[in-house]
């Protein structure tokens, strides 16, 4: 969902300005009962009738010459499976917001408010994916203790 809505965002940008003027901002608030994610453009903006439908909940197809309108609909889906709301503003030649909202869900119960570790300790970091490792970097960045990384499991027993 956030990736359709992102390309087209995107798309949009790329469709009326030159390059180096076009904007797409992705931005969250957390509420205390919600929370609200905005992606902005200032691309060529969506017909009037269009953000009508989207606001509405409705399928809206495409303007797209090689597109089917299929994103729209998965966003509408995924936003009404999860109880969500869609704000969509737009003004032509002047940019669209998309305003997602949901409602804050409890954290799993697997999920630690805090790690404590003892000084000079080792910590073991595994996951396949490297860009995890590198926030585990930021984090330990000047921790006095050392901090391995693994790929697998196995290679983390071994």
């Amino acid at each position: 969902m956030m990736s359709n809505l992102i390309n087209n965002a995107v798309e949009a940008v790329e469709n009326i300005k030159k390059e180096g003027e076009g904007i797409v901002e992705v931005s969250y608030e957390v509420k205390e009962e919600e929370v609200e994610v905005r992606i902005t453009d200032n691309g060529e903006g969506m017909p009037q009738h269009m953000v009508e439908k989207i606001n509405k909940g409705e399928s809206v197809g495409t303007t797209k010459e090689d597109g089917n309108g299929i994103g729209m609909e998965q966003i509408l889906g995924t936003i009404k499976e999860l109880k969500g709301e869609l704000v969509v503003k737009s003004k032509q030649g002047e940019g669209t917001e998309f305003r997602l909202r949901f409602a804050k869900c409890e954290k799993p119960k697997w999920f630690a408010d805090k790690i404590e570790i003892k000084k000079g300790s080792t910590v073991v970091i595994i996951d396949d994916d490297i860009s995890v490792h590198e926030i585990w970097k930021n984090k330990f960045n000047g921790y006095d203790g050392e901090v391995k990384y693994f790929t697998t499991g196995i290679e983390g027993l071994n």
